[in-house]
């Protein structure tokens, strides 16, 4: 063993990438059943990015230590990360079956179900959820769901939003088409996005607005950026100020007009 990890070492070191591949693959055929060396060979194929190769490693293992979760989690995350949500989903789907009080895995197949819009499959995974694990964030995850009403979006201020601004909303803010980001957030605080391979419907805009999604879309068109966004962080004084008070409200809309005027003589250069 340390013989073999000292020559994978020297290839490795030599960038001798297609060397170490072939050897790597040399030794899986011959030791598919090995559980150490298996190992071996999947952080190495780890470590030159080979991500089919170390897919085809941790099935292997998998074989051999059906019920190692934490694999099987590894594994959905190389799902996941290269595109293969159905196999994604049927990895957390098994690391449910083998520890369903565990929170996480609920939460991983949430976020997956939600950037699919699939109310059916959130409602059913709550319910299990519930269930299983006693936990009771997802008691008011299928409460808010159920009683979720998508007629109207409200925003802090309690203004509404008809149909027909948030369709000019997606007309203006328009990106690549049929698909989107969605955001995912676990137990532990790790967050990130998602690819949504579908398009940017109202229902989406209206769970996002609403706060039960957070989504994103990808500000290019015809390979140029379709516009600029500023993310502005307004104190709830000011906003309850800016609803209230039309003089207010109006130096508020005089000042901030003047800076995009700014902004876009600046533009105009470029």
């Amino acid at each position: 063993m340390e013989n073999l990890s000292y020559e994978l070492d020297n290839l490795l070191s030599d960038n001798k990438i297609k060397e170490l591949k072939n050897k790597l693959d040399s030794i899986v055929d011959k030791n598919f059943d090995n559980a150490k060396i298996l190992n071996l060979c999947k952080n190495y194929y780890e470590k030159i990015g080979d991500i089919n190769s170390t897919i085809k490693i941790m099935n292997l293992l998998i074989r051999i230590n059906s019920t190692d979760t934490a694999l099987i989690k590894e594994l959905a995350n190389y799902y996941q990360l290269t595109g293969n949500y159905k196999m994604f989903e049927k990895s957390i789907l098994k690391c449910i079956r083998l520890k369903p009080d565990e929170s996480d895995y609920y939460l991983l197949l949430e976020d997956y179900y939600k950037s699919l819009n699939d109310d059916k499959k959130l409602i059913q995974l709550y319910n299990e959820a519930v269930k299983n694990t006693h936990d009771k964030i997802f008691s008011l995850k299928l409460k808010e769901l159920i009683n979720e009403t998508p007629a109207t979006t409200h925003h802090e201020t309690g203004e509404t939003l008809s149909d027909i601004h948030m369709i000019d909303f997606i007309n203006l803010f328009e990106g690549l088409e049929n698909i989107y980001a969605r955001q995912w957030v676990q137990t532990n605080g790790k967050a990130g996005y998602l690819p949504v391979r579908e398009p940017f419907t109202l229902k989406v805009l209206k769970r996002h607005l609403s706060g039960s999604i957070t989504a994103g879309i990808y500000p290019i068109r015809n390979g140029k950026v379709k516009f600029v966004a500023f993310d502005l962080d307004v104190k709830k004084f000011a906003q309850n100020l800016y609803s209230n008070n039309d003089e207010y409200k109006n130096e508020v809309l005089s000042k901030m007009q003047n800076t995009i005027n700014k902004i876009l003589n600046i533009l105009k250069e470029y």
